[in-house]
């Protein structure tokens, strides 16, 4: 069993880490260098696999407290720039998810690790001190796909504030230009969160207002509220995989510097929480790490080549004939992580 851990990162999945450590016995440190709770780049939708994950952690009574919004039918609208070709499916959730803010959640998720025993350092580390290391910073908007201008892809966030209906459906509006989400979250607020190619982002002068109005649908959704922060912009998004092998000895890599997929998939916060769960606990018991890149690849993979698949069919004109029979209930399936049950059973 390791002593004592590093974490760099106090999003969803160094606290999960931190969090799974300590309930391993490990000493350990995170640095964080942002100032936190912040607002993310984030759809901010929690998938019903991570309850028994923050369950475990002690945060999920919480959370409920806070009054979720909970959903029990996706609305899907596929737009296209040919005429005709738009088609609105809504279907019905087998285990309804929850919309949950994120900055509360990497609050709730970080005090959690803290009253365990962690310890919060406000600066950023040098990773080449320490050993093991959980690195779970975030995205590295790098490679030669995020570098060619014109074919990078940005993410786009902001609430909106109103009397929105209860009984909304969660929706996604996929366009040329790439894809929206709506959902409501605690407190009443509407989270707003897409991305869009930079080519589709210019033509209204990066303005996501701009954006919405070209989607007449997700205007019309969005006409009785009120935008209540500024449009917050990330990128360029990068996807990949958990690395082929271990990118170095002692290093456990977490979250979206582990993997990042398609956000459309709503299993973002999943995929932290559960990597960064995993990182905690392969790095406390002393696991080699490219064991820990094994079960990760395990977990994530199936559900990285599936939105691959579904991105590169929106590009073609088979997306809206094709998705008025792809069930639901699969296209859900598909697209999030597998979780088993010693994940997120205690060891």
């Amino acid at each position: 069993m390791t002593s004592s851990i590093t974490v760099i990162g106090a999003g969803p999945a160094g606290s999960a880490a931190a969090i799974e450590a300590r309930l391993l016995g490990a000493r350990v440190t995170i640095y964080e260098r942002s100032k936190l709770p912040a607002h993310r780049v984030c759809g901010e939708f929690l998938s019903p696999e991570i309850v028994p994950l923050l369950e475990r952690f002690g945060v999920w009574s919480a959370i409920e407290e806070c009054g979720p919004a909970r959903y029990f039918r996706l609305g899907l609208y596929f737009r296209s720039e040919r005429p005709g070709a738009c088609v609105y499916k809504r279907l019905p959730f087998s285990e309804p998810p929850f919309g949950f803010s994120r900055h509360r959640l990497d609050r709730m998720l970080l005090d959690r690790a803290l009253d365990l025993g962690a310890a919060l350092i406000h600066e950023q580390a040098d990773a080449s001190e320490f050993r093991p290391l959980i690195v779970a910073h975030g995205r590295h908007p790098d490679g030669p796909s995020a570098r060619r201008s014109g074919n990078r892809m940005f993410g786009f966030k902001a609430h909106f504030d109103g009397t929105a209906k209860p009984d909304e459906p969660l929706e996604l509006y996929f366009f040329d230009g790439g894809y929206a989400g709506v959902n409501l979250v605690e407190g009443g607020s509407t989270n707003v969160c897409g991305v869009a190619s930079e080519s589709f982002l210019h033509r209204y002068a990066f303005d996501a207002d701009g954006v919405i109005r070209a989607i007449p649908m997700l205007a019309t959704r969005l006409a009785p509220l009120r935008r209540s922060m500024d449009w917050m912009y990330t990128g360029p998004l990068l996807y990949h995989q958990p690395p082929p092998k271990a990118a170095a000895a002692g290093v456990y890599l977490a979250g979206d510097a582990l993997s990042f997929t398609a956000p459309f998939t709503g299993s973002g916060i999943l995929s932290a929480v559960l990597t960064g769960s995993l990182a905690g606990r392969h790095a406390a018991q002393g696991i080699d790490v490219a064991h820990h890149v094994a079960a990760c690849s395990r977990a994530l993979r199936p559900a990285y080549w599936a939105t691959s698949v579904f991105r590169a069919l929106l590009r073609t004109s088979w997306a809206v004939p094709l998705i008025r029979f792809v069930p639901g209930r699969v296209l859900v399936s598909l697209t999030r992580p597998t979780v088993r049950s010693d994940q997120t059973t205690a060891c």
